[in-house]
């Protein structure tokens, strides 16, 4: 991620205002004012969003379903029992 990061930061700080530059000198109410710091405090934002949605995801998906593994003559059975009590039986071979 910090790979990503450096790049896209240099892309924006050489690559940003070139092309902004050209695409809005001819406006008159705009003005170019380079900055990281939106870059920077979406950070700690977008981190705290990858990291919650998955931990919710996995709270909702363990309340709904129970997996079950056994073993059989050589084979491996997956038992997945909903909370309706519908019990499906998946070979993985």
């Amino acid at each position: 991620m910090g790979d990503a990061f450096v790049i896209a930061i240099v892309l924006v700080v050489f690559g940003a205002e070139k092309i902004l530059s050209n695409t809005f000198a001819t406006v008159f109410f705009f003005q170019l004012h380079l900055t990281i710091v939106p870059c920077l405090l979406m950070v700690p934002i977008l981190s705290g969003i990858a990291y919650a949605i998955p931990k919710y995801q996995f709270k909702k998906m363990s309340q709904e379903s129970v997996v079950v593994l056994s073993f059989t003559s050589a084979s491996i059975i997956c038992s997945s029992r909903s909370i309706s009590g519908n019990t499906t039986f998946l070979p993985l071979e």
